[in-house]
């Protein structure tokens, strides 16, 4: 299992015409062959199209219960340009068998 957050950027422009930008961060959990896929060749910036389950869990801290929602990843594709090659991708045989 390895696990890793994921920078997910949306690009508009305003009613003045100037491009905005926000970029929200996603928990991902990946198991089996596909967390060693992404141990293995996941690098700060590279791109990729992930699917994947959302999963929310809780624990407690000082007397109060916390909640955090995680995507699980079922598959993954690297979108880097990788010269006179196809996309790589991989996919979680069965990403039901994991639990966390």
């Amino acid at each position: 299992m390895t696990h890793f957050s994921l920078a997910v950027s949306n690009r508009w422009k305003d009613k003045n015409g100037e491009t905005k930008e926000a970029t929200e961060w996603v928990n991902i959990e990946a198991w089996g062959r596909l967390g060693e896929v992404c141990q293995e060749y996941l690098k700060k910036g590279s791109l990729i199209f992930l699917e994947g389950r959302l999963k929310t869990d809780k624990y407690e801290e000082k007397g109060e219960t916390r909640y955090f929602t995680k995507v699980v990843a079922q598959s993954l594709e690297f979108l880097d340009k990788r010269p006179a090659e196809e996309p790589m991708m991989a996919v979680d045989e069965d990403p039901g068998d994991y639990e966390a």
